[in-house]
């Protein structure tokens, strides 16, 4: 089976321009913008929760720093006249520094037994992976670009909103579970 017209397809596309990718950086960077404030306000408002708890810590960590970079991604890609290499260049640097990342949260999770946090791990992997890759095609002009590189970008913003989904939901539970303990325990002074 011949697959040059792929080939053809990527090579006549935008794959390689930055600048013709300006709508989705615009939309990524709204997105991300508003995302980084709400977490930042939500992690506020449970701040004595987040920071009592390692893994909420870690995740909130984790929540923030990948909403700044797809910030930052998008941001760049904005810049008027940004050449591809220059792009690629900041992409792949990036990218390298969130595999570093995820290596340090996998050690905080590693003796979590029954955490989300593999599938979460492998997600964050494959988005820095696709993001590298999609850095090295700008480089290099081949290999698909800013295809590869903006799927990378929507897995990493899907992550990164599952992250901040576990943060929320656990800290609820654990504020249900204290309202429990203390409605059933009988009020001070003795029996009604």
């Amino acid at each position: 089976m011949e697959c040059g017209w792929v080939a053809e397809v990527l090579v006549l596309s935008h794959a390689y321009d930055v600048s013709a990718w300006h709508e989705f950086a615009t939309g990524l960077a709204s997105a991300s913008a508003a995302l980084t404030g709400l977490v930042l306000v939500a992690v506020s408002i449970h701040l004595r929760e987040v920071l009592a708890d390692p893994i909420h810590r870690l995740r909130a960590a984790s929540a923030f720093v990948s909403l700044i970079a797809l910030l930052g991604f998008a941001l760049v890609a904005l810049f008027a006249g940004i050449s591809r290499q220059a792009y690629g260049s900041l992409v792949v640097a990036a990218s390298l520094v969130r595999l570093l990342h995820v290596a340090q949260g996998w050690r905080v999770f590693a003796g979590e037994p029954g955490s989300e946090w593999w599938g979460t791990l492998i997600a964050w992997v494959a988005s820095a992976v696709a993001e590298l890759w999609g850095g090295i095609s700008l480089l290099t002009g081949t290999g698909g670009g800013m295809y590869v590189l903006a799927a990378g970008l929507l897995i990493h913003g899907g992550v990164a909103l599952r992250v901040v989904w576990f943060i929320f939901v656990s800290v609820s539970e654990e504020e249900a579970a204290e309202i429990q303990q203390a409605a059933a325990q009988p009020p001070a002074g003795g029996s009604i």
